[in-house]
């Protein structure tokens, strides 16, 4: 049989709260654990037990249920909504703004160089698109394009 782990993520209770969206009060932590407890428990899932040489046993809960009990109770208690935590390998928006900023100074300085006005149109083109898709990344509004436009025919450069 697979190890459980390998399927779905576990965590305990306290390392599940550092990953949520906001800070928990003393009684809403005792709150969302008790909780947690319980739906594994009504649900029949199994958990997973770690020894820690502090604590003792610890049980390890997959982290879905607790992702839906804490969107239930963000409801309830005008949490802010659950979002997923930026990891330092996953290329999230912040990661794309930055690659898109730096791709952008170099076909701005190459755009300066051209000698053909047809590479400094087209650059120019690339270099909107890059504005607009940072726009997107950054969570500003984007500019909406004119109804009436219509793309130039391509022509050989």
């Amino acid at each position: 049989m697979p190890d459980p782990r390998d399927v779905v993520e576990h965590l305990t209770i306290a390392g599940f709260i550092r990953r949520a969206p906001h800070r928990f009060h003393f009684d809403d932590i005792t709150r969302f654990g008790d909780k947690v407890r319980r739906m594994a428990e009504s649900l029949q899932i199994s958990y997973l037990t770690t020894i820690d040489t502090q604590l003792g046993m610890i049980r390890l809960l997959p982290v879905p249920l607790m992702i839906r009990v804490y969107q239930v109770m963000a409801q309830q208690l005008h949490w802010p909504p659950w979002t997923e935590p930026v990891t330092v390998d996953d290329r999230g928006p912040a990661a794309m703004l930055r690659c898109s900023e730096r791709a952008r100074k170099n076909l701005q300085s190459v755009a300066e160089l051209a000698e053909k006005p047809e590479i400094t149109e087209a650059m120019n083109i690339v270099l909107k698109w890059l504005d607009d898709e940072a726009r997107r990344l950054s969570g500003e509004s984007p500019v909406a394009p004119p109804e009436t436009a219509v793309p130039p025919p391509l022509r050989a450069i």
